[in-house]
């Protein structure tokens, strides 16, 4: 009688054992494809001319920088995505890039050359696709709008 009692108790602990691990796998898989969110936050400085003066005002044909400050609680390789966007909500897109963030805050400049658009007030808005979970699932996020007008004379 003792013998059975014992191997029912056995088999009864092995089951549990089985579906306690069971459980652990299935909350650790939900782990590895839910866990995620947005590293990164982003001060913006604004606009600056080629020199790395603050400036608001281009030209098309001349150099424009996008200022930032960007942190990041952990290192991650970021796809941005920029473009200006005019008063009328048209998109023009200029050249997309990738940059690694590094753990802490650093500024960063992204320059660009301004495009022959019509004069007039554009946003240059950026939206940014990372990784940042074990399984390889694309984020998205975007950076915070800045203005910049674009003036009626080509530079040289």
């Amino acid at each position: 009688m003792t013998v059975r009692i014992a191997l029912r108790d056995r088999a009864f602990m092995l089951v549990s054992a089985y579906l306690a691990a069971l459980f652990a796998s299935l909350i650790f898989l939900g782990w590895l494809v839910f866990v995620g969110g947005n590293p990164l936050t982003i001060k913006n400085y604004g606009a600056v001319s080629a020199t790395g003066y603050p400036n608001e005002k281009f030209r098309a044909g001349d150099v424009a920088g996008i200022k930032r400050q960007l942190c990041s609680t952990q290192a991650v390789a970021i796809e941005i995505f920029p473009a200006l966007r005019d008063s009328r909500g048209v998109l023009f897109p200029l050249q997309s890039n990738m940059i690694e963030a590094a753990i802490g805050c650093h500024d960063a400049i992204y320059g660009f050359i301004v495009p022959d658009l019509p004069a007039g007030e554009y946003t240059y808005v950026s939206s940014i696709r990372f990784q940042n979970n074990l399984v390889g699932r694309d984020e998205a996020a975007t950076f915070p709008p800045i203005r910049v007008r674009i003036m009626y004379e080509r530079s040289n």
